[in-house]
């Protein structure tokens, strides 16, 4: 998908750890993802705080992208992104799935 989107084929694939230079960047799931309601995170609604503090760190704050996912991920579960069960991924409803973030993680929204 961040292809089909950014119509570019050189994207990183781990855009929060080894950001490229593209200017570009694509937030997404691999395999499923969950429902901003599902309570079986360790929190209930999970999904909708996790969005709601993302946008809020980068569009409030002004933060990057990197940033505000991990702000994110410390209001939510108390860790970073890149130790957050969104992350590292999650089954749900049978079904696993994980976050993914493509190309310049160190953007600005």
């Amino acid at each position: 998908m961040p292809y089909a989107w950014n119509h570019v084929t050189s994207l990183s694939f781990d855009g929060y750890n080894s950001p490229d230079a593209s200017g570009q960047v694509f937030i997404s799931f691999i395999g499923v993802a969950p429902f901003l309601t599902y309570d079986g995170f360790g929190m209930n609604d999970a999904g909708l705080l996790f969005l709601y503090y993302f946008y809020y760190g980068a569009l409030i704050c002004g933060w990057t992208v990197h940033d505000s996912l991990d702000f994110a991920a410390q209001a939510v579960w108390g860790v970073n992104f890149g130790s957050c069960i969104f992350r590292s991924g999650f089954t749900a409803g049978g079904e696993s799935g994980q976050m993914k973030v493509y190309g310049q993680g160190t953007l600005y929204m």
